[in-house]
């Protein structure tokens, strides 16, 4: 009988395996749906966009881009999370922002739980900018005056929970600056108020915010990052400053939970294919977007690493 078992066992195991050897060989055999959890015009759409015709050159399928904005990511990655585990939904995780909403709010996803982790494709470091016409020259001077006239700045980010936000949570922890935070619905929307003099300071992200600063529409004071940017050389780091933070949006491919592993990694296959593409990495240097890959493994373990750190942060500074 335990032998009769055994083989029943077996028989069902290979099955299974052959279904999802058999799913990857095919894969793709439709559109892929490639979900952004923000609006159009920001540093993940743009990054999307940019992404997309490699990846579909290297994975021999048609990728759709989709826009879900909403909750500061949570509806896209609520999407991601609850669609048909096959390989033909994927999409963006901004990793700050996509797992901090599951600490703020009740969430229909669990971070990393709901999602099996891809490739991260981007690494888009932090930048602390302000108008053109403001006050302040300096990051030092800034520092300054928020800690002796605290919550008197007021501190633009892309949402509550964003990687933005937990970026000026983690100032407040660091150093004595004190501002008061102006969510927006996105890095474009955010720029733009900072653009128009609606608020006095922005946390946002090099891609997003190099172009304005070069054409002088926009003053970016440092940068959160371990050593200074060869692109931006005059720059100062917030390590520079006593601040010991690096920060940004690090921009990744994820699947529902769920997907057959060899799909996963016949996407990250692809995704590494595409950063060593050289006119994909001019390109993106073009766009002033910093690659970083991670395979699945790699990315699985950095998330966790996150997942860490974000527990502390919330115990230590709750956001809402």
């Amino acid at each position: 009988m335990k032998a009769r078992q055994l083989y029943l066992t077996a028989l069902v195991t290979t099955a299974l395996i052959g279904v999802g050897f058999s799913a990857a060989a095919d894969y793709p055999e439709r559109s892929i749906t490639m979900i952004v959890p923000f609006a159009a015009g920001g540093g993940t759409d743009v990054t999307a966009r940019t992404v997309a015709p490699y990846l579909e050159e290297y994975l021999g399928g048609e990728i759709v881009v989709e826009n879900v904005p909403g909750g500061s990511g949570e509806l896209g990655a609520t999407r991601i999370a609850q669609a048909e585990p096959d390989g033909y939904t994927i999409g963006w995780m901004n990793v700050t922002n996509t797992m901090a909403n599951a600490y703020a709010r009740d969430t229909a996803y669990e971070t990393p739980a709901s999602f099996e982790p891809i490739a991260n494709v981007v690494f888009d470091a932090a930048m602390v900018v302000v108008g053109p016409d403001s006050q302040f020259e300096t990051f030092q001077e800034l520092l300054d005056y928020a800690a002796e006239n605290p919550g008197e700045l007021t501190f633009a980010t892309s949402g509550i929970s964003s990687d933005s936000h937990l970026n000026l949570l983690l100032l407040h922890g660091e150093s004595d600056a004190r501002f008061t935070h102006v969510p927006f619905e996105g890095g474009a929307a955010s720029r733009a108020a900072t653009l128009g003099g609606h608020v006095d300071v922005l946390s946002s992200t090099r891609s997003e915010v190099q172009p304005y600063h070069e054409e002088g529409e926009l003053r970016i004071l440092a940068a959160w990052t371990e050593e200074r940017l060869d692109a931006l050389p005059d720059i100062p780091t917030l390590k520079e400053h006593g601040i010991d933070l690096t920060s940004g949006s690090w921009r990744g491919l994820i699947a529902p939970a769920g997907t057959p592993r060899e799909i996963v990694e016949q996407i990250a296959d692809a995704v590494e294919e595409m950063v060593n593409n050289e006119e994909f990495q001019r390109r993106s240097e073009d766009i002033r977007l910093g690659l970083e890959y991670m395979d699945a493994d790699a990315y699985m373990a950095f998330l966790t690493d996150w997942d860490e750190r974000l527990t502390a942060l919330w115990e230590a500074e709750p956001w809402q």
